[in-house]
């Protein structure tokens, strides 16, 4: 910012999404003027100097050139043959980018929104995934959890063994009453249904051993914000203890589903919880789209 103003005390400057929308607009602009001069019934322009010289075409690259265009996107000295057909272009792909980033975040927003109550905008998670192109974006009426890898050491063999020998009991009783939740919750129903337990601790291997045994999922060192947001979007509500389960405690959700270190909690049957999952080939256009989401849904 100090070294554009020490350049140029007039000039503007802009946040990246914002500078982002103002050059699509331009361009959007630019090719909207020039879309009437295509083809053989195209309409001519009249271009009048300052000196009062007229000139009339229809021809891209010259109109180009002779208006006065003050926006840096839209302007370019290297044009000639194609120029009209070239802006329409470029153009059209950005209203349809623009269209299509708008129409995810007012999916997102009316997703919350409840008659008579405030949106609650911090429930709009926006998650990036460099992962397959920007068109494969979209809205999870869910949680995307993405996990924290971690790790524990001991000194030596003797000192796991006590470790191991002083918690094993304990721990076999925490994962036996969830065990036994699961039969109740899930007792006589679709046997296709999945008990999914999300820790926000570790759950050692012996334990996800259990689990997996008896038909339980069990996901571990989820985010705290994660483990808020889910009770958000399946219902249910976060326990810290095995002693009081019930039934009641559990939410639902009809997918659960993982990809690479992801794993999607979705079609929940009210969410007040989204995401919105951004995917782009690099990094940059990671930034570029997240960017755009995060000062459109903030400013809604």
């Amino acid at each position: 910012m100090s070294a554009i103003t020490t350049l140029n005390p007039k000039a503007e400057s802009a946040r990246q999404a914002q500078a982002l929308a103002i050059n699509i607009s331009a361009a959007r602009g630019l090719a909207e003027m020039l879309k009437t001069n295509l083809g053989p019934k195209g309409t001519m322009k009249m271009l009048v100097s300052g000196a009062g010289d007229i000139k009339i075409t229809k021809d891209g690259c010259t109109l180009l050139h002779e208006m006065q265009v003050q926006h840096l996107t839209a302007q370019d000295d290297i044009t000639g043959d194609g120029a009209t057909s070239i802006v329409l272009l470029i153009g059209e792909l950005l209203k349809q980018a623009d269209l299509y980033i708008s129409e995810i975040v007012v999916d997102a927003v009316l997703a919350l929104n409840e008659p008579g109550k405030p949106t609650d905008l911090n429930m709009v998670e926006i998650m990036e995934m460099q992962h397959r192109t920007e068109g494969d974006s979209r809205l999870v009426r869910g949680i995307v959890l993405d996990h924290v890898n971690a790790g524990f050491f001991y000194k030596n063999a003797e000192g796991r063994d006590r470790l191991v020998t002083s918690e094993r009991k304990s721990i076999d009783d925490h994962v036996q009453k969830i065990v036994e939740l699961k039969r109740k919750v899930c007792l006589g129903d679709d046997k296709n249904k999945i008990f999914v337990l999300v820790n926000q601790k570790g759950i050692d291997p012996l334990s996800l051993d259990i689990l997996a045994k008896d038909g339980i999922l069990a996901l571990r060192r989820a985010k705290r914000r994660n483990m808020e947001r889910i009770t958000l979007s399946c219902g249910g509500e976060a326990m810290n203890s095995v002693e009081n389960l019930t039934k009641d405690c559990h939410g639902f959700a009809q997918d659960a589903l993982g990809e690479e270190k992801f794993t999607f909690i979705e079609r929940c049957k009210n969410p007040k919880s989204v995401t919105v999952l951004l995917k782009g080939s690099t990094k940059y256009i990671l930034n570029q789209l997240k960017e755009m989401h995060f000062v459109m849904v903030f400013v809604q």
